[in-house]
């Protein structure tokens, strides 16, 4: 099993360890939610879900990982699903309570721009939770099946639990279409389907539609609780492109109330909310939308609205971004203000892009909300935030700095620029079994191990306490005569590292061929064998056996400290494996150097003519080792570094060349007096 490290303030990151390569746009971490109640096994109750939707380079058919919490996650995520050709399958993940009525929490999953009988029709995936999880949805909702005439409403853009909208004892779904032509150009429209929700040709029970063409109705969805006040469960649906009355692109969000069984919901709005900021135009208000519980503490369920775009006033007018808070609660106004706001640091930040609820992750007896601030530079350019804003604050807030910062961080936190932390956020109840309340933050570009830009989801506790990742660089090459040269380097210093173990693995199509092999296990103390440190970089050289073609080289680091913790690191990205055609291997001398004599295996197709020779750095030939037909199996020769004729040869570099046919392949020896 493949563990991740255990770091300080039970940080953990999540992030594929294998991304394809050419992926153009990264988005591992573009979208995140937490899950409850998967399994009886109360250490996988719960976990998280991480979109991908641009997984699969130029094709951009998205994945969804799944991780089950507990006190030791998997490098590897539990449960792998992948999406349809161009569908960027998992641009949206939702924890959507019970929708088949089994007593599991179930999740779905949003492809919008899947595209069955029109371009970007969209589809949404449900999947059932429950011990027997699998990759395969349980029930499907079609896009085409509520775009009758129109195509390109990119259905699943959003997606979210709906609570029990209609009253009937079941939990229901909502579904945001924001690019719906009917019944004007992107108006818009959010469609609640009621639970239990089975089979792949469900029609929606209710249609919610835009105001306005060009209101982009349905870009964002939530529930919203007893929002009124009443008995029934509320939903509240964005509209960032809403332009009437209140400026360009300003944005609403309207809220919905739903009704008491045998009543059923109407599609008319019971509440319009717009921005109260003093400048309102292009602010996308509605953008983001999350239903947060009871953040002020009373008995009613209240809504933050993110407005990423948010201009203020003045010069220079660039896009802040901004959050508003609106308490539940028996009296309502048509058009509410809201009881809270809280601005963005500075320009450009993109504060509001993404909410959460995160329960009561400070610890204070009250719901609080997560904030995304993707574009934030305090960290490096693009680097972005995350803010936590505590339940029942007092006033409303002109600059962001005055909440709960967490800074950009990143597997390989010397390159924080361009990640967009804060892109995605989620709650993640205890993930990492700790007995201490989790979030999690995507950063869709951060910089994994291999310093690629595949993205990464930032799990931590509820102290607050970001710290940087225990692994600060690691790189692998090979040398000129055949070994593994690796050089790392930890947050720690060299001081209070007692034991380290090296071991490597062979993989072919991400699966290990055979057990690890132990490459070195003993005192972390330069010096010890072949390990050395200088100037705080671990320096070690190995010597893998012969590698069949088609393979890759990964290893496994455990690092003791004084302290007693153990970090375990996996899976770290060995060198290229550049192996020649299977007919033709010559593996590496050993020992290497050498003195008296060294052994060299090669292997050639059976029955074909072969040589195996040693050539000086002049091109000359001295010696031969083997001539005659190959037998297709591993043969070994030896030589003690004398010459055809009898002579001994000096110190110095020589060449071992392998011919067979039209073939050559060669490795450098080095003869040692």
């Amino acid at each position: 099993m493949c563990i991740l490290p255990a770091l300080a303030a039970a940080e953990v990151f999540l992030y594929d360890p294998f991304p394809p390569a050419g992926t153009g746009l990264n988005s591992f971490g573009a979208a995140i939610c937490e899950l409850r109640q998967q399994s009886d096994d109360p250490l996988s109750s719960f976990g998280l879900l991480v979109g991908d939707p641009n997984f699969g380079a130029s094709a951009n058919a998205g994945r969804v990982y799944l991780w089950f919490g507990g006190t030791e996650l998997t490098l590897r995520a539990n449960l792998v699903l992948t999406g349809q050709y161009n569908g960027n399958f998992g641009y949206a993940v939702a924890r959507v309570g019970d929708l088949s009525g089994d007593g599991y929490d179930d999740f779905a999953v949003g492809e919008p721009s899947y595209s069955q009988s029109g371009l970007n029709d969209g589809r949404v995936y449900i999947y059932y939770g429950g011990p027997l999880l699998d990759d395969v949805a349980d029930a499907t909702l079609e896009g085409s099946l509520v775009f009758v005439g129109y195509t390109g409403g990119h259905f699943g853009l959003s997606v979210w639990a709906a609570g029990d909208f209609n009253g009937d004892g079941d939990d229901d779904l909502i579904v945001g279409a924001p690019y719906t032509n009917a019944p004007g150009l992107n108006q818009g429209a959010a469609f609640i389907y009621y639970g239990p929700i089975s089979g792949n040709s469900r029609q929606p029970d209710l249609q919610l539609s835009g105001e306005f063409p060009g209101d982009l109705f349905g870009w964002s969805v939530t529930d919203a609780g007893n929002y009124f006040g009443g008995n029934e469960d509320a939903v509240a649906v964005g509209a960032p492109s809403h332009s009437a009355i209140i400026g360009i692109e300003a944005g609403a969000v309207y809220v919905f109330e739903g009704s008491l069984y045998p009543s059923d919901p109407d599609s008319i709005d019971d509440a319009k909310f717009v921005s109260n900021a003093s400048t309102r135009a292009y602010g996308r208000f509605g953008f983001a939308v999350r239903g947060i519980g009871r953040w002020n503490t009373d008995s009613y369920d209240d809504i933050a609205v993110g407005a990423p775009n948010y201009l203020p006033p003045g010069p220079p007018t660039l896009t802040r971004g901004r959050i508003e808070v609106f308490f539940g609660g028996t009296s309502h106004p048509r058009e509410p203000i809201a009881d809270r706001y809280v601005d963005g640091e500075v320009n450009q930040d993109f504060f509001g892009f993404s909410l959460a609820r995160v329960w009561d992750w400070t610890d204070n007896g009250r719901d609080d909300l997560l904030v995304g601030a993707p574009g934030q530079d305090a960290d490096g350019f693009d680097s972005g935030r995350a803010y936590v804003y505590e339940g029942n604050t007092s006033s409303s807030v002109h600059d962001a700095s005055s909440l709960i910062i967490l800074p950009a961080n990143s597997v390989n936190p010397q390159a924080l620029a361009n990640g967009f932390y804060g892109f995605a956020v989620a709650a993640a109840n205890d993930f990492d079994g700790d007995g201490q309340a989790d979030l999690a933050v995507g950063a869709p570009h951060g910089r994994i191990w291999n310093d690629s830009l595949a993205g990464t989801a930032h799990v931590l506790d509820s102290s607050g306490t970001v710290t940087g990742n225990f692994l600060l660089s690691w790189s692998s090459a090979w040398t000129e005569d055949g070994r593994v040269h690796l050089e790392f380097r930890f947050a720690e210093p060299v001081e209070i590292l007692t034991w380290l173990t090296l071991s490597r693995e062979v993989l072919r199509n991400g699966e290990s061929l055979g057990s690890p092999v132990v490459v070195y296990d003993g005192p972390a103390l330069p010096g010890t064998g072949s390990l050395e440190v200088r100037n705080g970089t671990w320096i070690l050289e190995e010597q893998p056996e012969t590698l069949p073609s088609g393979v890759r080289l990964v290893y496994d680091l455990v690092v003791i400290l004084t302290d007693g913790r153990e970090i375990r690191l996996d899976r770290l990205a060995g060198p290229t494996v550049q192996s020649i055609p299977l007919w033709l291997e010559l593996s590496p001398p050993h020992p290497n150097p050498f003195n008296p004599q060294t052994t060299i295996g090669f292997r050639a197709l059976a029955g074909q003519e072969t040589v195996c020779r040693i050539m000086d750095m002049r091109g000359w030939h001295v010696a031969t080792l083997f001539s005659g037909p190959a037998t297709g199996a591993w043969q070994e020769v030896q030589w003690s570094g004398q010459a055809d004729d009898g002579r001994t040869l000096p110190a110095g570099i020589y060449l071992i060349q392998l011919i067979a046919g039209d073939m050559s392949t060669a490795r450098r020896l080095v003869l040692a007096k």
